[in-house]
C-alpha cells in the first residue's frame, strides 16, 4: 500500500472500515492533497494499537467523522498536531475517536478550527486523561452531545476554559461520567 499513486483519490470514506484485524498500515508515502473525505477512514479496525498519520495532507479535507470510531486498542496516534483541518465542514468531527477505548492522550490543540458539530467526538474514550483543543474556536458549535461522555479518567481538557457554550443544544450530555460532569 505504501507505494500507491493515490493523488487523484478524492475520498477515501469508509476505505478501512471494519478491518477487524488490521495491525499497522504505512500510508507516509501517499499525496492526500486532493481528498477531501476521510470519514470512517480506519473505523472499527480493532487490532490497531498506533498509527502514524503525520503524513497524510488533510489541507482540502472536509470530513473526518468517524475515521478512528471504533478503534478499540489504538493507544497512540501520531502526528495529528501536524494536520491543518482549516476547510473541515459540518458534522467534520462527529464521533471522530468514539470508542477509542485505549487512547490516553490527544494533541490537537494546532488545529485552528470553528467546529459546528462535535457530538461524540471522544464519546466513551474510557483511558483519555488529556486533550488538548486549545486551537478549537467554539463560536459556532451548534451540538456537543455527548462529546466527553464516559471519558472517565479524563483530567484535562486544555482549551476548554475559553469556551462559551451556554446556549449549545445538547450541552447537559457534555460531560456525562466524568470529573466535570455536574
Amino acid at each position: 500500500l505504501e507505494n500507491w499513486d493515490v493523488s487523484n483519490v478524492g475520498s477515501f470514506s469508509h476505505m478501512f472500515a471494519d478491518c477487524f484485524n488490521l495491525q499497522s498500515i504505512d500510508f507516509s508515502k501517499w499525496e492526500t492533497m486532493s481528498v477531501c473525505s476521510f470519514d470512517a477512514f480506519l473505523n472499527d479496525c480493532r487490532s490497531l494499537t498506533v498509527v502514524d498519520v503525520s503524513g497524510l495532507d488533510t489541507a482540502g479535507c472536509l470530513q473526518f467523522s468517524q475515521m478512528f470510531e471504533a478503534c478499540t486498542n489504538l493507544q497512540s496516534i501520531i502526528g495529528l498536531e501536524t494536520w491543518d483541518v482549516s476547510s473541515a465542514s459540518d458534522y467534520a468531527f462527529s464521533e471522530m475517536f468514539h470508542c477509542c477505548y485505549s487512547l490516553k492522550e490527544v494533541n490537537i490543540g494546532s488545529w485552528a478550527t470553528t467546529p459546528d458539530n462535535t457530538a461524540r467526538m471522544f464519546k466513551n474514550c474510557y483511558t483519555l486523561t488529556t486533550i488538548d483543543m486549545g486551537g478549537f474556536d467554539m463560536t459556532n458549535i451548534t451540538t456537543v452531545t455527548e462529546m466527553f461522555m464516559g471519558c472517565k479518567n479524563l483530567v484535562a481538557i486544555v482549551g476548554a476554559d475559553t469556551w462559551s457554550l451556554d446556549s449549545v443544544k445538547g450541552y447537559e450530555s457534555m460531560y456525562i461520567g466524568t470529573v466535570f460532569d455536574e
